[in-house]
């Protein structure tokens, strides 16, 4: 892609970048790590965690963006290891899906980001630029748009406006005033 966002589901994909446990509500997202370059990679581990400063930055960027609470992470690796002959290795971010329905329904129409940075190469160069994704969850692929509101009765009942008998005139301001009422569709 062009940018470090990670949209959850990806758009136009075969293949989903998570699991969704219907039972437990919990969502793993599959994240990962790759070395570039050609020939035989020795094995590598780097540190893994969420980044609450680029969450908060991409807050700015990432259209119609909401923060996912953190506390709704329940499980993100500390470290992951990339075996010796391999290039790359995945690992998963997991989050409380059921609960951020529960607490955040409202959210449905929203972008839910969570940052990922990656850090500290036992092995080989980190590239920054590449070394922080923006989680994105999809709120509308996973939560219920809310019911539509219900039509507003008409404030006056029985009628309309003409009929001036169904009215009731308040004093918002306490005043004393002189009472309007309505003539042949005339306020006087």
């Amino acid at each position: 892609g062009t940018t470090n966002e990670y949209p959850v589901p990806l758009p136009n994909m075969s293949v989903p970048n998570y699991t969704l446990n219907e039972e437990t509500g919990m969502m793993d997202i599959i994240l990962g790590v790759y070395c570039s370059g050609e020939g035989q990679f020795d094995g590598y581990e780097v540190d893994v965690k969420y980044n609450e400063e680029a969450t908060t930055a991409a807050l700015e960027t990432v259209a119609n963006a909401v923060a996912l609470p953190v506390e709704l992470i329940t499980a993100l690796p500390e470290k992951v290891t990339v075996p010796s002959g391999s290039r790359q290795t995945t690992f998963n971010m997991t989050v409380n899906l059921a609960q951020l329905v529960a607490d955040h329904a409202d959210w449905y129409d929203k972008n839910i980001i969570a940052a990922v940075t990656i850090s500290n190469p036992s092995k080989y160069k980190l590239n920054e630029n590449l070394s922080t994704t923006i989680v994105s969850i999809t709120g509308a692929e996973f939560m219920e748009a809310p019911e539509p509101p219900a039509p507003i009765n008409n404030l006056v009942p029985d009628g309309g406006f003409d009929d001036a008998s169904k009215w009731t005139i308040k004093n918002v301001n306490n005043d004393d005033f002189e009472a309007m009422r309505i003539n042949n569709k005339q306020l006087e």
